[in-house]
């Protein structure tokens, strides 16, 4: 596919771009995970081809060593996007984390077969629930996970929580989860203890078996990042709405009012 007299865009190359359209931002680290480059050094040098042709651009509020990107103008029009809204710090902060929890998760459920299409983002619901009008019968989602997949025929819902919440806050949080999936996974700083045993009594005060609520410390999930995946990625052959539409019907016959659990 050739676009300029420099570069020519490659499959993978349209799938970097995607990536950082899904989550606003990544790193190269990211990137040699996700989409299964052979090394990181691999992956920079066509960060910097893109980089120089307008395709990416770099994100300098963290630091030039910190080489997060962005879509550059060029990467836009590939995409066929009319804008893109300025990401605040603590979004670019917050979205970084959650890029690192989907790599991790597409190692850690290799049964799922998760990749590209099979992980829904906070932000694809918003964008599917926008499109919907009047939701054509379901009602728009108060709040959703991070990340949501299908592990066989159980839906699991992703929480990435970088500070703490009031212990009602979390209650509510766990509850919504609980009605709306089969499970959920909260990541959360080793260091941020205070989060950790809030999560465990909003789980016994919800009433959550073992099995469908687990905890990870973002310092293990970060490790997957170490190594490039062995898993080359793939676009997924149903479009990322039909997903979505599975989750409704799934989790319509689980929502109950979330005041049906006392406070």
């Amino acid at each position: 596919m050739l676009l300029n007299n420099r570069l020519e865009l490659t499959d993978r190359d349209l799938m970097m771009l995607e990536v950082v359209n899904r989550w606003r931002i990544a790193q190269p680290k990211h990137f040699c995970s996700l989409l299964g480059f052979p090394s990181i050094e691999y992956v920079r040098k066509r960060i910097r081809k893109l980089e120089i042709n307008g395709y990416l651009k770099r994100d300098l509020r963290q630091g030039r060593e910190a080489q997060i990107f962005s879509l550059g103008k060029k990467g836009k029009e590939v995409l066929e996007l009319q804008s893109v809204g300025k990401v605040s710090d603590a979004t670019v902060r917050h979205e970084l984390g959650v890029l690192t929890c989907t790599c991790f998760f597409r190692e850690y459920f290799p049964e799922a077969k998760l990749d590209y299409h099979s992980i829904i983002t906070d932000r694809d619901f918003r964008v599917h629930e926008y499109k919907k009008g009047n939701y054509h019968g379901y009602g728009k989602m108060n709040r959703t996970g991070d990340l949501t997949f299908k592990v066989g025929n159980d839906w699991w819902i992703v929480e990435y929580e970088k500070e703490k919440k009031d212990a009602f806050r979390l209650q509510t949080n766990v509850s919504a989860n609980k009605n709306r999936a089969y499970g959920q996974i909260w990541v959360y700083p080793k260091v941020k203890s205070s989060i950790y045993h809030g999560l465990l009594e909003a789980r016994e005060y919800i009433g959550i078996d073992d099995a469908q609520f687990k905890l990870l410390t973002f310092e293990e999930v970060e490790k997957v990042l170490k190594r490039p995946s062995k898993r080359l990625a793939t676009l997924s052959t149903n479009p990322i709405d039909v997903l979505i539409e599975e989750f409704y019907s799934y989790s319509e016959h689980r929502e109950m009012d979330l005041f049906h659990t006392p406070y």
